[in-house]
């Protein structure tokens, strides 16, 4: 059985443009393609094995006049019903407006319509619409949007409750960046949220500091509930530090991950975390990394610390990675030690190992180890096919041993 995940204008409208522009003007312009095919196998937990399979196609249509069509679909099987779904990722068309006499200049406004990727804020959807930038010059950008949203759980039928439309303008000046917009999101409730970006290196400052500021405001609660500030320090060639403070609010989630979200919190999740990076030569570096996390949850405010150390070195072809990390909470304390190498040959196989062991003691009683293993290889056939191969095998205290198995093989066409 197939089932097609998408709202059927979205696919109309690209055929129908596409079609426009190969019939009504002769000159051709430019065409990439690249298709995938992903396959693996896994065992479930009642040892059943599973073969997934995902067909994936990528292509870019550029006519000579500067109009742009972008498709991405995969085929994909659901081993456990199955049952195969046609799925739309993203199917647009660009049409660029160019105001300016000058050829050589940009065009000022574009004009994307159908099926795409919208990032605003702390918003990231698919949406069926229209999203509009307009450059004016090099210093401004203004961006208006709205559409409905995309969602493969129900995207064949013809409600339109689910969306959403905005704004936002970007400033590009004294070498720092400022986004300030406003949007609305319909999806079970309606959400309308301001909010900002702010990005700023100082040259001249001592340790060279860079902010980053992305925060919004819920303008019907009356609350910052989303919220990102960093602050970057260049102490020297080879030091360095990070400082942060992140609030992530559980609305933007979709239903399956709320549904896990409030398993476990029933709270916006606060994080305040530092950092230090040392080169200590070249090649060879040094990372730790502290993290505080607060929640609340069904038993009251619960508060957990994250440690983290690892070393990189680099030499020719070679990269050696090796860490631990250590969590601390109310339910119980982890422990995980990786060791990672990755290895490039002639430019055309890599192969990447990666091993992880994970100690668990929960405050229930219950304790163990997890070990994984993973083995993954990239072998470039020649520069229009590539390949890769991945394996995992786990040995998990709770349900045994587990092998996983991956195969892709894309093609290229230009």
């Amino acid at each position: 059985m197939v089932t097609y995940n998408y709202k059927w204008w979205s696919i109309l409208f690209l055929l129908v443009g596409s079609l426009y522009l190969v019939f009504s003007v002769p000159s051709f312009g430019y065409f990439s393609s690249q298709s995938q095919i992903y396959s693996g196998l896994s065992r479930s937990t009642y040892n059943k094995v599973r073969t997934p399979i995902i067909l994936d196609w990528q292509g870019t249509y550029l006519h000579t006049s500067g109009i742009e069509t972008y498709f991405d679909m995969a085929l994909e099987n659901d081993p456990t019903i199955s049952e195969y779904s046609l799925n739309a990722y993203e199917v647009f068309l660009t049409y660029p407006f160019k105001f300016q006499k000058n050829p050589r200049l940009r065009p000022s406004l574009y004009l994307n319509m159908g099926r795409q990727q919208l990032a605003e804020g702390f918003i990231w959807e698919a949406i069926d619409g229209v999203i509009i930038p307009y450059y004016i010059g090099s210093q401004m950008k203004v961006l208006v949007y709205g559409g409905w949203i995309a969602n493969s759980a129900d995207s064949q039928d013809l409600e339109l409750k689910d969306n959403i439309y905005g704004s936002s303008i970007t400033l590009y000046t004294l070498g720092s960046q400022i986004k300030l917009g406003i949007n609305r999101k319909q999806h079970e409730t309606a959400t309308v949220a301001s909010y900002l970006h702010l990005g700023k290196r100082f040259e001249t400052f001592y340790f060279k500091p860079t902010i980053w500021l992305k925060s919004e405001f819920d303008l019907q609660e009356n609350s910052f509930d989303q919220g990102l500030y960093t602050l970057n320090l260049q102490f020297n060639s080879k030091l360095g530090a990070i400082l942060g403070h992140s609030i992530r609010h559980p609305k933007q989630l979709n239903e399956k991950q709320k549904y896990i979200y409030y398993l476990f919190a029933d709270s916006p999740v606060r994080q305040s975390f530092s950092e230090i990076h040392w080169d200590v030569f070249d090649g060879f570096s040094a990372n730790a990394r502290y993290e505080l996390i607060e929640m609340t949850s069904v038993v009251g405010k619960e508060l957990a610390d994250r440690e983290h150390f690892y070393l990189s070195y680099n030499w020719n072809q070679w990269a050696v990675n090796a860490g631990v990390s250590y969590l601390t909470s109310e339910k119980g304390k982890t422990w995980n030690y990786f060791f990672q190498v990755n290895n490039q040959f002639l430019k055309l196989v890599q192969f990447d190992l990666k091993t992880d062991i994970l100690h668990v003691e929960k405050s229930n009683g219950i304790k163990g180890m997890i070990e994984v293993i993973r083995l993954k290889t990239n072998y470039d056939i020649n520069p229009d096919w590539k390949s890769m191969l991945a394996f995992e095998l786990e040995n998990n205290f709770m349900s045994g041993w587990d092998v996983r198995a991956v195969l892709y093989v894309a093609h290229l066409y230009y």
